[in-house]
């Protein structure tokens, strides 16, 4: 699963002209992009011992 920041999402979902280089990457594959996104925070419960 992959977890990212919204920004990312939207930056992975479109085509981005790396200026610098003059060269454009693709938008990644709809499987390459996150599963879920946040924006400002996220917590991820953390088991800290087995029953």
């Amino acid at each position: 699963m992959l977890v990212a920041h919204d920004n990312v999402y939207e930056r992975m979902s479109k085509d981005n002209l790396i200026k610098a280089f003059s060269r454009t990457v693709p938008a990644a594959p709809e499987k390459a992009r996150p599963e879920i996104t946040f924006n400002r925070s996220l917590e991820f419960p953390v088991p800290l011992g087995r029953g």
